[in-house]
């Protein structure tokens, strides 16, 4: 059983968490942000766009469950002030 990982503290600017094909588990909003922010399939930073994404971030702290495959990558976009962590594999 694969377990994935986690990567934690995703704050400021947009950042890759996994450039290759694999699942969304869940992320936390461990802050809250006075903006939304995303998360997109794709494997570098310059990629993120409208067409790839695939969900927003609420502005508001909590634990939101998506379980998500990506078939690029992973990265996450936090919203102004939010801080992230994502459980991928």
């Amino acid at each position: 059983m694969k377990h994935g990982a986690v990567t934690y503290n995703i704050s400021g600017a947009a950042v890759v968490v996994s450039p290759n094909r694999g699942r969304v588990r869940k992320f936390v909003v461990n802050t809250a942000g006075s903006g939304a922010g995303t998360i997109s399939d794709c494997a570098t930073t310059d990629a993120v766009a409208a067409g790839n994404k695939i969900c927003n971030i609420p502005a508001t702290g909590g634990i939101y469950e998506i379980n998500w495959p990506v078939s690029a990558g992973i990265t996450i976009t936090p919203g102004t002030g939010q801080v992230i962590a994502v459980h991928w594999e």
